[in-house]
C-alpha cells in the first residue's frame, strides 16, 4: 500500500541523487509555468483627475489621445497573441520535456537533453494535445471555478504520458489521463496541499528555497505519481 510520504520520499531520493540536473529542470519549469502575468491596475483618484484634465481638451487634442489609446492597445493585442503564441509552441513542449527528465530522473540520473525531447520529431502532436487540455481546461472553468479546478486534476497526468508515449493520439492521451485519474482527483490534490508548508517557507526565503529544492521535489514526487497511477492502470488496481 502507497502512501503520500513513500511517495515523496522516493522523490526526494530520485531528485538528491541528480541534484543540479534537477535544480536546473525545475528552474525551467518555474519559468515556464510561473510565468509573467502582468496585471492592469488603475487608481480611482487618478482617473477622476484624469477625466477632469480631459475635460479641457479641444477637439483635436482629444482625438489624438484616442487615437494613442487605439495604438496602446494594439500593441496590447499583438503582445498577448505572441505571448499565446510563445506559450503553445515553445513553453508548452519545453514543459514536457521536463516532464520527460523528471520521469527518467526517476529511474535513473537522467540528462538534461531530455528536456528538448517534443523537438524531436514528435513535436506537432505534442503541441496539439497541449493545446487542446488547456482548451478543455479553459472552457470547463467558464462554467465555474470548481469544474475548471475539476478538470485539470483530470488531465494532470497528460505532460507525463506524452513525455512516456510523445506518437499517442492527442485526444487518446487526455481521455487516458482522465481514465487513470478516475477516483484519484482527491488524492493527487492533497498530495499536492502536502507541498504548501514548503511553498509558504520558500517565499521566506524570495524564491531561494523553491528553486533549490522545492521545485525539483515537487517535479520528481509528481512523476512518482504517474508511475505509480500508471502501474496500477496496468495491473487495474489501485494502490495510493
Amino acid at each position: 500500500m502507497w502512501t503520500r510520504q513513500e511517495l515523496k520520499e522516493k522523490g526526494r531520493t530520485a531528485f538528491r541523487d541528480n541534484y543540479w540536473r534537477c535544480v536546473v529542470a525545475g528552474v525551467v519549469v518555474l519559468i515556464l509555468t510561473g510565468g509573467s502575468a502582468a496585471t492592469a491596475r488603475g487608481d480611482s483618484s487618478d482617473w477622476a483627475s484624469w477625466q477632469d484634465q480631459l475635460g479641457y481638451l479641444t477637439a483635436q487634442s482629444r482625438t489624438s489621445v484616442f487615437t494613442m489609446l487605439g495604438l496602446l492597445m494594439g500593441i496590447l493585442g499583438l503582445s498577448l497573441l505572441m505571448g499565446l503564441a510563445l506559450r503553445i509552441f515553445l513553453c508548452n513542449p519545453m514543459k514536457i520535456g521536463a516532464s520527460r527528465f523528471f520521469l527518467c530522473n526517476s529511474r535513473e540520473p537522467a540528462s538534461l537533453h531530455e528536456l528538448g525531447y517534443a523537438f524531436s520529431g514528435r513535436y506537432g502532436k505534442v503541441v496539439t494535445t497541449v493545446f487542446l487540455t488547456d482548451l478543455f481546461t479553459f472552457l470547463w472553468s467558464l462554467l465555474l471555478l470548481i469544474p475548471g479546478i475539476v478538470k485539470s486534476y483530470a488531465y494532470l497526468m497528460v505532460p507525463y504520458i506524452l513525455a512516456d508515449d510523445s506518437d499517442m493520439d492527442p485526444m487518446e492521451a487526455i481521455g487516458l489521463s482522465e481514465q487513470m485519474m478516475q477516483g484519484q482527483k482527491w488524492n493527487a490534490f492533497v498530495l499536492e496541499l502536502s507541498f504548501l508548508g514548503w511553498h509558504i517557507l520558500s517565499s521566506f526565503t524570495l524564491g531561494i528555497l523553491e528553486i533549490f529544492y522545492v521545485r525539483p521535489y515537487v517535479e520528481a514526487t509528481r512523476a512518482e505519481l504517474y508511475r505509480k497511477l500508471k502501474q496500477s492502470q496496468n495491473t487495474g488496481t489501485y494502490e495510493f
